[in-house]
């Protein structure tokens, strides 16, 4: 009879019993077992059930295996690109939602138009920062920006124009 020496609790609350490492690594390397999944052993440091990747064995195996095939991307159709899936939470104080700090390009698009009434070679960074600025503002949820973008943009244009009508004087 096998005696087990790894108990491996997994986050949907099954267990599991496993007698060596190698047992452990091929259930992990097949992807039966969640690398969420704690285990508790002889040679896993503490008394206390440990995450499969904080255990340093697992966590060299892991890290220095390599998937025998790639990855297969599925084609997408033409157009613009998908943003990733990444997704800001809704800024809760009066500050993070005057001021887009995860959206620089609107941010600085902003003080560029702003500051383009001083400095007129500005306003053309202005008008480039406040487009790049209304697209992520856009294409990613939760990021802010929009309006600082949009006033980047009218101020951009604004300004290209009084300088355009100067040059033509």
């Amino acid at each position: 009879m096998a005696r087990h020496q790894y108990t491996i609790s997994s986050p949907d609350g099954s267990s599991m019993e496993c007698s060596t490492q190698e047992e452990v690594l091929d259930l992990i390397d097949q992807g039966r077992l969640p690398m969420k999944s704690t285990i508790l052993g002889p040679d896993v440091p503490g008394q206390e059930p440990l995450p499969l990747f904080q255990v340093p064995w697992i966590h060299s195996h892991v890290t220095q295996a390599s998937p025998a095939v790639p990855p297969t991307i599925p084609p997408t159709s033409p157009g613009p690109v998908e943003s990733p899936d990444v997704s800001y939470p809704e800024p809760k104080t009066f500050m993070g939602r005057m001021i887009p700090s995860k959206n620089p390009p609107a941010l600085i698009g902003y003080y560029l138009g702003v500051f383009g009434l001083i400095i007129w070679p500005l306003a053309p960074f202005a008008l480039v920062l406040g487009i790049i600025g209304l697209y992520r503002s856009r294409k990613i949820k939760g990021i802010g920006g929009g309006v600082h973008s949009i006033v980047a943009i009218i101020l951009g244009v604004l300004f290209i124009g009084v300088i355009a009508m100067f040059l033509l004087l």
